[in-house]
């Protein structure tokens, strides 16, 4: 009785411990940085703060991504926390042309890590990290995608009036062209189910600048997607006549995009 007893103990735990692992999902934060030297540290040790409550349940890896539009000592600090800390994974992608390949770059390394879901977010104090947890309950909840918002209820836009302007003017615009439903179409914070982001970039990206967001977002616009308010802060006013340019090209394309049907479901 005493074997019997040990054996089933053993069985009992086997299987509680196997049953555990498998569970585990895997979450990959992909984050750009640029001369971020100063809020670096700070804005890590928000990240390990809201996301160590998930830890029983998700395998969480953060990606920060760096190129040499980084001329401080960002990569000096990110090299040490990851020798620190087993969540942080410097992506070096010197190759970089724009802000867009460094968000690629993040993603096919989050990919190639085995990631069952991906979150990006700015690494510049833009996106609080304390509203991480939004995105990951909604991904729980079982949508395909997860958009933050500075346009919903409880939302806030902490910026200038030109950013304002450009914010809710192309969301404007790309809900009478593109067809979109959302209420913000020019957010970066956002989150997907990994098979579910492969679609979406399946195809390059037109976009070189910020207009990104919105393409990202014209393409998952026929999957299950659900929309989160996050408060965003960002005192400069200035957007280059470069961005503008580009966005107009890139609106222009997902149009097109939209009057021949293509579809990424």
């Amino acid at each position: 009785m005493i074997i019997i007893y040990h054996k089933n103990c053993i069985y009992s735990f086997l299987t509680k411990y196997l049953v555990k692992k498998q569970d585990i999902i895997k979450l990959s934060i992909v984050i750009p940085l640029a001369n971020e030297s100063e809020t670096l540290e700070s804005f890590y040790k928000e990240i390990i703060k809201y996301i160590t409550p998930f830890e029983e349940r998700f395998q969480i890896k953060i990606f920060l991504v760096m190129d040499n539009a980084s001329k401080d000592n960002t990569r000096e600090i990110v090299e040490f926390i990851q020798k620190q800390d087993s969540h942080v994974h410097l992506v070096w992608a010197p190759q970089n042309r724009c802000v867009v390949d460094a968000y690629i770059a993040g993603f096919k390394a989050a990919i190639d890590d085995g990631s069952d879901y991906i979150l990006e977010m700015d690494g510049g104090g833009t996106h609080l990290p304390g509203e991480i947890p939004l995105f990951i309950n909604k991904l729980l909840d079982g949508y395909d995608c997860v958009f933050g918002s500075r346009f919903t209820k409880n939302a806030e836009m902490d910026a200038g009036f030109k950013r304002h302007f450009y914010s809710r003017g192309g969301t404007i615009i790309a809900k009478i062209l593109l067809g979109m439903k959302i209420s913000d179409a020019t957010s970066g914070f956002e989150a997907f189910k990994t098979d579910i982001l492969k679609k979406i970039i399946s195809k390059k990206l037109i976009s070189t600048g910020h207009f990104y967001q919105t393409e990202i977002r014209f393409r998952a616009k026929d999957f299950n997607y659900a929309e989160v308010p996050i408060h965003y802060s960002n005192p400069v006013n200035k957007i280059p006549a470069k961005y503008i340019r580009n966005a107009f090209y890139g609106l222009m394309a997902c149009f097109f995009e939209r009057v021949r049907g293509v579809k990424y479901g």
